[in-house]
Parts: C-alpha cells; sequence; structure tokens
C-alpha cells in the first residue's frame, strides 16, 4: 500500500485524511520569512522583550526548585495552587468560577483543540469569524468538520445579523468561536449590547460558546465588559493564556467549562500530551500567589498604550489617504484597510527586502482582505514603530502612484 501523497519523498504508507490536506498557516511560513534579523517586524503577535519577567520569573523558578525539589520535575496533575490562583484572577474579571472547574491547558492552542474534539464530529459545524487567528481554523476546521463565517470589519466589528443567519442555517451548528476583546487580528472588541446580543443567539441556538481570550487583561484604556462566561456559564468554554499576560515560552494557560465535562477532558487532554508541565505549574503559582502579575500587566499596558498611541500618530502621518485602521483599546494588533490598488500580499516581499515586514489579511481571511494588513504594534521599540510605518507609508504611495 502506498500514500496517496504526491511527491519524490510520499512515504510508502498511507496517511490519514487529515494528514494528506495538512498544511502550514501563510501566517507561520509569513513570520519565519519575516523573522531576518535587523528587520522592523509588526508581523509576530510578540510581546514588548523588555517587558519580559525575566528577573522575577527567575525568582520563582529557583524557589521552585529549592522548595518543591524533585516533585516539580515529575509528571504533575493540575496543580491546585495554580488553579486556585487562577480563580483569584478570573475573579478580578467578574467572574466566580471553583477552582476545580480551573483546567490546566498547554497554551490557548492547546485549549482550542481540546474544545475541538469536546464538540466536533464528522460534518459538525462550527461558526467563525470571517478574519481570524488560523489557529481557530486548525481546530476547528479538521477535514470532516465544517467551517461557517461571519463577517467583520474595521467600522462594526462583528456582523451580528450575519451571525444570527448563520446560526439558524442547517445544519445547526455546535459551536460559536468568539474573541470578545481585542480580536486577533482586527484589535476590535465587543461592547455590553453585542455580547448580550451574541448570548441570546447561542442559547436560542442552543450552541456551545467557545470565548478564545488571551487579551484581555491587557486593556489599557476604557472600561472592561464582563466575559461571555459570566453571562452564559451554562454554555461557555473560556480559554485564557498566560504566553501573552506572562511570556509565550511557558506554554500555560487554562480552561474553563460547565460543572460536569472534567473527566471529559482530562481524557482528551491525556491523549494530547498527558499533562501540562509540572515545573511551570508551579512557577506560575509562585508568579501569581507573590504578586508578581500586577506589576507586570502594569508595566505591559503603560508600554502598549504609548506604543499603540505613537503607531497611530504614525499611520495618520504616512499612511495614504483613505486608509482606515482599528483603534483597540488593548491587546496588540492595528487592522489596517488601504485603498483599492494595493495587495498587501504581493507588496510584501518587497518591503521585506526594504527592512519592514507585517502580516497581510490574506493569511486571516482566505481568498480575501487583498487590501488588508495586521500590524503588532507591542513588539518594536518606539522608535522603530515611527520608522517602520513611515516606510510602509512610502511604499504605498508609489504603489498608489501618489
Amino acid at each position: 500500500m502506498t500514500s496517496t501523497a504526491r511527491g519524490d519523498d510520499a512515504p510508502p504508507f498511507t496517511l490519514s485524511q487529515e494528514a494528506q490536506i495538512l498544511k502550514r498557516s501563510m501566517m507561520r511560513e509569513l513570520i519565519a520569512v519575516t523573522a531576518r534579523p535587523g528587520i522592523i517586524s509588526f508581523a509576530g503577535g510578540l510581546p514588548a522583550p523588555e517587558c519580559l519577567p525575566v528577573r522575577a520569573w527567575g525568582d520563582c523558578m529557583a524557589e521552585t526548585l529549592a522548595e518543591d525539589g524533585p516533585l516539580a520535575l515529575q509528571y504533575g496533575p493540575p496543580y491546585p495552587p495554580l488553579q486556585t490562583a487562577i480563580a483569584r484572577l478570573m475573579a478580578g474579571r467578574g467572574v466566580t468560577v471553583d477552582p476545580e472547574q480551573v483546567f490546566i491547558t498547554s497554551g490557548c492552542q492547546q485549549g482550542l483543540h481540546i474544545a475541538g474534539r469536546l464538540l466536533m464530529d464528522a460534518g459538525s459545524v462550527a461558526v467563525i469569524d470571517e478574519a481570524v487567528f488560523p489557529g481557530v481554523r486548525q481546530a476547528f476546521g479538521g477535514p470532516a468538520h465544517l467551517l461557517r463565517t461571519v463577517s467583520s470589519d474595521v467600522d462594526r466589528g462583528l456582523d451580528l445579523a450575519e451571525l444570527e443567519a448563520a446560526l439558524r442555517q442547517e445544519p445547526r451548528p455546535r459551536a460559536l468561536v468568539v474573541v470578545p476583546d481585542f480580536h486577533n487580528p482586527l484589535g476590535r472588541s465587543l461592547d455590553d449590547a453585542d455580547r448580550d446580543q451574541v448570548v441570546a443567539l447561542a442559547r436560542e441556538a442552543g450552541v456551545a460558546l467557545v470565548e478564545d481570550d488571551p487579551y484581555s487583561l491587557l486593556r489599557f484604556e476604557g472600561q472592561a465588559p464582563l466575559p461571555l462566561l459570566q453571562r452564559a456559564p451554562e454554555r461557555t468554554i473560556y480559554l485564557g493564556s498566560f504566553s501573552k499576560l506572562v511570556a509565550p515560552a511557558l506554554r500555560a494557560g487554562w480552561l474553563i467549562a460547565p460543572p460536569g465535562l472534567t473527566d471529559k477532558l482530562r481524557v482528551i487532554k491525556e491523549s494530547v500530551d498527558l499533562e501540562t508541565s509540572a515545573f511551570i505549574q508551579r512557577g506560575l503559582a509562585r508568579f501569581l500567589d507573590g504578586g508578581y502579575l500586577d506589576d507586570h500587566l502594569a508595566l505591559v499596558r503603560r508600554t502598549y498604550q504609548a506604543r499603540c498611541a505613537l503607531m497611530q500618530e504614525a499611520l495618520t502621518a504616512h499612511f495614504p489617504a483613505g486608509s482606515r485602521w482599528t483603534r483597540p483599546e488593548g491587546g496588540m494588533f492595528i487592522w489596517a484597510e488601504l485603498p483599492e490598488g494595493v495587495d498587501t500580499l504581493a507588496l510584501l516581499p518587497a518591503m521585506v527586502d526594504q527592512g519592514v515586514a507585517y502580516i497581510p489579511g490574506a493569511a486571516f481571511t482566505p481568498g480575501g482582505a487583498a487590501r488588508a494588513m495586521r500590524l503588532n504594534f507591542s513588539n518594536a521599540a518606539p522608535d522603530r514603530i515611527v520608522e517602520g510605518i513611515a516606510l510602509l507609508g512610502e511604499a504605498l504611495g508609489r504603489v498608489l502612484g501618489g
């Protein structure tokens, strides 16, 4: 028996249907291309390197080794002090959960995959944003799953009328995946009224809500609306992550689901990686219990607020007339839409050669968003933001004949 995969390097056996169609996301491919040394990169969703809590994290890990010894380096189930600390963190967001409801994951992406396996069967439908982080498509759009998309844009965010129609369409969906705070890639957030409507539509349709929420604690302006989890705890699977809050390399996050699903979640998790690192869990518990997170987030919010404002000013000064962009109150991203005549994917190689990079809209909206780009404001130093946006503006002016 031979593989149905094509090419001279095809293995002499049959691959699964999923393996045959798997492709790395365009975004990951582009980030690899744009990660050249010295480039001004607005591409990745990276924290400010100078904000990473190197000393505090080092202290927490040293204490973990000194006080917990071999236990920290063994296999370890969900660590109760970390579950309790996360429950306190959620209480600060206005949500009361039992620590036993807090399920520890190896990052938000694993949480998406666990939720997808929990909810989706062959032929099942999930409703997602048209412009969405590719990991959502990977988690809910397997070879036997169907994705139904709902449009959103710079001005209105999620189109709730279109969402209502998508939820009523046959076959009825199993899951609705929503990023209500500082959406990746749009940078937009749903207000209280929109959240209430999303919950009402989900209840009417009988679907599970998957609340993908890695960014809400990065708010630096405005009032934080309550999470979907607080509004509809009976049907919401909530996903949080320490990758954006503390450091990406920790690969740790959490999932909160309605009571009664713990055993099923545990089995799915065990089939993937058995357990999240006991060493990281114990270190995170110390980081949260020691009050380090509050001081760290205060620094992060100040830094991101200043960089976001600086990028907005630079966009106003350098981008061509007719451009528009989101004005986020937190998170890491600005979504810019450009005048007719610009193809941001086609433009990218020339911009990388000139020393600046972004992610084109096509990476988030297959077959669409040709005039859009996602810009990360958190990672670049202020002078690099000004320089990079100016370079982009000059190039766009040349493309448009300005």
